[in-house]
């Protein structure tokens, strides 16, 4: 007896077209690990970009993806604000090796922002960490004046009877 291939269920499509089946399986993964994304759940968007690859080994979505959850970013606009340069990250060398000239030129500016703003964050952690040793000195200085300005005030001051005695008022 004949199957009948024509029909519009889509189970029966992936059955009878294994390649189609397979994008679709694709396209939902990675709708799955794009919502774990957003819900910021790391291990199960990797997880879920792993199984696209599985089923598609150059899939830049799946890598870029897997980049995004290694450096639990939200999306791509989130790369750029990073204050941690990712260019020596294997997932972003992936994205970079498979991605279209546009997408390219997108992550490789998203990269170039985290490189810019790791060396200012690490020129203003500089001057803060700069500063507080100031200010330490500063709080030091001010504790050594403090200690000596109570030393004085324990000072012995004589008494018109004879006695000598604090300034607190003891013998």
């Amino acid at each position: 007896m004949k199957q009948n291939t024509n029909s519009d269920d889509p189970a029966d499509m992936r059955q009878n077209n294994p390649v189609s089946g397979d994008v679709a399986d694709v396209a939902t993964l990675l709708e799955r690990a794009y919502l774990f994304l957003e819900d910021g759940a790391w291990e199960k968007a990797d997880e879920y970009c792993e199984k696209v690859l599985d089923r598609d080994p150059d899939n830049v979505q799946a890598y870029l993806g897997k980049l995004l959850s290694s450096l639990h970013c939200h999306t791509l606009e989130q790369l750029s604000k990073l204050d941690t340069s990712f260019e020596e990250n294997e997932h972003y060398k992936k994205v970079l090796r498979f991605a279209d000239p546009e997408l390219r030129e997108k992550i490789r500016d998203c990269a170039s922002a985290a490189q810019k703003n790791q060396i200012l964050t690490a020129g203003i952690g500089a001057r803060r960490r700069q500063h507080s040793t100031v200010g330490r000195g500063d709080q030091t200085f001010r504790a050594d004046s403090e200690l000596e300005r109570r030393r004085r005030s324990r000072r012995t001051v004589p008494e018109t009877h004879g006695g000598i005695k604090t300034e607190d008022g003891s013998e």
